[in-house]
């Protein structure tokens, strides 16, 4: 049964950054030095995007400032959690710049077929979406292929959230938003969708 609602986003939202501040302060003061990513490299025997767009939402690029350690702790829990991968490792590697690192990580997914069919949905932070037509839009294809498919499964996310708001796609209406999935069972996903910040 996919599901939508805005109900629990921001228990769902604290939670996971109680988690990242918990995380934050588990890290000792001397470690606590700021650093800057140039780039992110991921190995992985799949598509590597919604990798890369959950380590966009959580590590500080390098054009926007700093990071520091505890981020990448929190990137590594995210994934985790996930439940998607058996195998996740995050590395810090120093560059030939100083004060510029670049970061490592090696995932293996834990599904050898990355199909997944989509037991609930939720939208979450956008009241003036009408949940229904969201769901109904999702409907048409409840389906994730990570293999290669996450941006096509991104667009049909972006069309459901403009439909629901009542809205076109494209000129300065442009809808930001990210999606953390998890896996709930063999190739079954919950997906919680949430705005940009």
């Amino acid at each position: 049964m996919i599901r939508a609602t805005a109900s629990i986003s921001r228990r769902f939202l604290i939670a996971n950054l109680f988690i990242c501040l918990l995380t934050m302060s588990a890290v000792s003061q001397d470690q606590l030095t700021d650093f800057t990513i140039r780039n992110v490299y991921i190995g992985l025997d799949a598509d590597t995007r919604f990798v890369r767009r959950t380590a966009e939402m959580i590590v500080t690029p390098y054009w926007s400032g700093k990071s520091n350690p505890s981020e990448v702790a929190c990137l590594e829990s995210q994934l985790k959690k996930t439940g998607l991968f058996k195998i996740v490792k995050t590395e810090v590697l120093k560059t030939e710049v100083e004060g510029e690192f670049n970061l490592d990580l090696n995932l293996n997914y834990r599904d050898r077929h990355l199909n997944y069919r989509i037991s609930e949905i939720r939208l979450h932070s956008f009241p003036d979406a009408d949940q229904r037509v969201f769901r109904r839009q999702i409907m048409r294809k409840p389906t994730i292929q990570l293999m290669r498919g996450f941006p096509d499964f991104e667009t049909e996310v972006k069309r459901a959230i403009a439909t629901a708001l009542g809205k076109t796609i494209g000129g300065s209406s442009e809808i930001k938003f990210w999606i953390y999935l998890k896996r709930v069972a063999p190739g079954r996903l919950d997906v919680d969708v949430f705005p940009e910040f």
